[in-house]
């Protein structure tokens, strides 16, 4: 998977990669750019190493489902589905190695647990708090040159310098030229086609790897 780049002489936002995540957000620069898609793959990336908590705002009981029916083999037992009520309620299900008990509070789920949350696509809304309350945020943007607002927002992040080390740019649906609609000094990584987000492949893993580590 190649690095995106925005060709620029302004001074790049860096971030370190690999680090080991433990909580993190994925959060769309608008809807329909593929947020859940892409969370839904990374905590099937991730629960091939370790327990994964996947979290909603509002509960989906399709997707909550599929997690049980399509994610392959011993993974079916290492996701469990919850919204962020049902976090601060104490009532996460216990995944296959967390035993230690439930987690009330994001910060206190175990080491052998990792939460990965799908935060939608209002960044607006929800960045700032994703920042302080996440180890690490994906923000995912897509091929729409149309949405220069979205890019808008990215810059505007950047000159604030609150895309530090644990924020990642992740473009989806887009080609080989997408940093021709990235804002100058943005760098970002291409998400690979991945048709079944429940079983994702490869390229994907790695990608994963190299953005939060341990995948």
């Amino acid at each position: 998977t190649k690095m995106l780049r925005g060709a620029t002489k302004r001074k790049s936002v860096r971030a370190k990669a690999g680090i080991n995540a433990r909580n993190i957000a994925v959060l769309g620069l608008a809807r329909g750019c593929g947020t859940t898609h892409i969370a839904v793959c990374l905590a099937n990336a991730l629960a091939a190493h370790e327990p994964v908590v996947f979290l909603q705002k509002n509960r989906n009981e399709e997707l909550e489902d599929c997690f049980v029916y399509r994610s392959k083999g011993r993974l079916r037992n290492r996701i469990r589905y919850a919204t962020f009520d049902a976090l601060s309620r104490n009532e996460v299900p216990k995944t296959e190695a967390g035993d230690k008990g439930s987690f009330p509070l994001l910060q206190d789920h175990g080491e052998d647990v990792r939460i990965v949350a799908d935060l939608g696509g209002v960044p607006a809304r929800m960045f700032r708090e994703a920042v302080s309350r996440f180890d690490m945020v994906i923000i995912v943007g897509g091929g729409a040159v149309w949405r220069s607002e979205d890019y808008n927002f990215l810059e505007r992040m950047a000159r604030g310098k609150l895309l530090g080390p644990g924020c990642r740019v992740l473009m989806n649906m887009v080609g080989k030229n997408a940093s021709d609609i990235l804002p100058y000094g943005i760098k970002a990584f291409r998400f690979p086609y991945e048709e079944n987000p429940f079983s994702p492949g490869a390229e994907t893993k790695k990608l994963f790897g190299k953005i939060v580590g341990g995948s």
